[in-house]
């Protein structure tokens, strides 16, 4: 159970599983089959990252850290993926979906969930010149003074940058691949590309997932009844608060004029503080999908 892949695993087997383990409609109250299902949901909660080195090799080879960012989720940890179908209707079962690799069977953000967050930052102008402004200040601080001379020239281009780019431009050239100054679309092998969000290779000797609880209050049968009455509370898998996930880009450079270019770095920095302050996946209205650097 520990080296499987856990979407396989989570969406098909443990059907299977079921199927073969109760001849008729699963019974609650069937003790052999509580003991059974604790067995198995314990398994799928303990399984170790270290697992998994195979995996955790192969994905770091296809690392690039100049276009990577290494985020850590925070408590109570990250959902994603709570909109697929998976439950039963019986007590303690895990209820909802959730977001497994395909390939690998690891919990991963899809690069379609980390492009739409990031746009809709977009839509707030003042914010993202903040980011900027903030990042200028703090790259100052550690120059000595030899360097602030020679790198004076880049703080005012980027102060300059920020003032004279088009922001709705930008958000058309970095996310759907229409060229800043001519408005024509981009080569396919030159746009900016969000790739899906991996479990990266500092989480060895961890387990990732873990259970949670969500409890409704408002009976649906009968509304009449006050929320505290008979609250029905909903258990559903998470991938744990301390847990790094490494997020992808290709990244290039957008000319906005003959002497500007909007730097992919300056596209990271944007990227990165945007994960930061609005989080990502299911659910990041009452703290879950939050990260720190």
């Amino acid at each position: 159970m520990k080296t499987i892949n856990i979407g396989l695993w989570y969406y098909r087997h443990f059907f299977s599983c079921l199927r073969k383990h109760m001849d008729e409609e699963p019974n609650e109250s069937d003790k052999e089959f509580s003991n059974w299902l604790k067995r198995t949901y314990k398994d799928i909660l303990d399984v170790n990252y270290s697992n998994y080195s195979d995996v955790a090799m192969l994905l770091s080879s296809l690392k690039d850290n100049n276009n990577s960012i290494k985020l850590k989720t925070i408590y109570p940890g990250l959902v994603c993926g709570i909109g697929y179908e998976h439950e039963l209707d019986f007590k303690n079962e895990l209820k909802l979906g959730f977001a497994f690799d395909h390939t690998t069977g690891l919990p991963y953000i899809p690069g379609s969930s980390v492009k739409g967050k990031l746009r809709s930052a977009f839509a707030h102008t003042e914010y993202l010149k903040s980011i900027l402004t903030d990042w200028i200040e703090n790259q100052i601080n550690p120059w000595s003074t030899r360097e602030k001379n020679k790198k004076e020239k880049i703080i005012n281009d980027l102060s300059a940058l920020i003032i004279k780019v088009d922001w709705r431009k930008l958000e058309e050239h970095i996310f759907e691949g229409i060229n800043y100054m001519t408005q024509k679309k981009v080569s396919t092998y030159k746009t900016d590309v969000f790739f899906d969000a991996f479990l990266d290779e500092d989480n060895t000797n961890k387990s990732f997932l873990a259970d949670d609880y969500i409890t409704c209050h408002q009976n649906e049968k009968h509304p009449e009844l006050s929320p505290f009455t008979n609250p029905n509370p909903v258990r559903f898998l998470k991938v744990r608060s301390d847990i790094v996930f490494q997020f992808q880009f290709r990244l290039f450079n957008t000319p906005i004029n003959e002497d500007l270019i909007f730097l992919a770095e300056y596209k990271k920095e944007l990227f990165k503080q945007i994960l930061l302050d609005l989080g990502i996946g299911a659910k990041t209205n009452v703290g879950y999908g939050q990260f720190i650097n």
